[in-house]
């Protein structure tokens, strides 16, 4: 049973998946969901627009705006520690300024955005929980048998807020922990089992990142994009997705017109050469040298 909506502000809600030996751990944590709306609120939001709110939250948005707004949430360090401690609401972890805005903003956001936040989070859940139930095992082995990486042996924790940055997720490695907003169309349904599935495959792809990066050092190859391996990522975990749901699933990348620009040539070298490889009928190096060797574009000059 989920809790209600007017919890204890100290309280995170923790939900293991069911089945699925436990491959996910979900959190509706409100210090975290706190702090990602905070964060949201401080970017798209200027003093004039905060003028009729409450004074604790008129400071917690303008401390956000001067301390975080131009931190990222996945790559900055500090903002990784944040989300790490407020994953178990854990606000002794803060630094003492910003625990202390946090505590004095926690009663309007509970009064305010939290019930929403909260419910759509545990809705969220209750959709993900049969899917799980009914594919992950069969998905995650795939997974982790065509990566050649085990999954972590304890339950990956995701964190469900509202605004994950403006991809609608991000997840940060060694442990390997997600964060997913539940607020994101795309998020949602079937798309939104493949985004699980797709975060936690950051955690399994290094060895064919690392084989990309081997093979693009061999043949010297200039590629107008560094992140040809997360091309990859998205591919490989939609195709197999799109396996385990049956063949009118149509994956997030093309849902979601990813494949466009330099994206879409990728894509087209990965549906030449790499479903193949996913069907078991190509070899994994093979079909990385070609598509390397496809994508690869002139070496610009170097500027003056």
């Amino acid at each position: 049973m989920f809790a209600a909506t007017r919890i204890p502000i100290l309280a995170v809600l923790i939900v293991a998946s069911a089945g699925a030996a436990e491959l996910f751990e979900f959190r509706n944590g409100f210090w975290q969901n706190l702090h990602h709306y905070a964060y949201q609120t401080a970017q798209q939001t200027d003093s004039r627009e905060t003028i009729l709110q409450p004074d604790a939250w008129r400071a917690c948005v303008e401390f956000y705006r001067a301390q975080f707004i131009k931190k990222d949430l996945l790559f900055d360090e500090e903002m990784m520690r944040i989300k790490l401690a407020l994953s178990n609401g854990d606000l002794k972890a803060l630094s003492e300024p910003h625990a202390d805005i946090l505590r004095a903003a926690a009663q309007s956001y509970r009064e305010g955005a939290w019930g929403m936040d909260s419910r759509r989070n545990q809705e969220w859940i209750a959709t993900m929980r049969p899917l799980l139930t009914k594919h992950g095992a069969a998905l995650s082995e795939r997974l982790t048998e065509f990566y050649g990486v085990p999954w972590p042996e304890k339950p990956v924790v995701v964190d469900l807020v509202p605004y994950a940055g403006v991809n609608g997720a991000f997840t940060s490695l060694e442990p390997t922990h997600i964060v997913i907003s539940t607020a994101e169309p795309a998020n949602r349904g079937n798309s939104g089992f493949e985004i699980l599935f797709h975060e936690a495959s950051h955690g399994l792809i290094r060895p064919i990142q690392n084989m990309i990066s081997e093979e693009g050092r061999r043949q010297n190859a200039y590629l107008p994009r560094r992140d040809l391996w997360h091309v990859f990522l998205f591919f490989t975990t939609g195709e197999i997705v799109k396996r385990e749901l049956g063949q009118v699933y149509v994956p997030y990348g093309y849902k979601n017109g990813l494949y466009t620009g330099t994206w879409g040539a990728y894509a087209g070298a990965l549906e030449r050469f790499w479903i193949p490889v996913i069907d078991g009928k190509a070899e994994k190096a093979a079909a990385i040298e070609a598509i390397v060797h496809e994508v690869k574009t002139e070496r610009p000059p170097a500027k003056k």
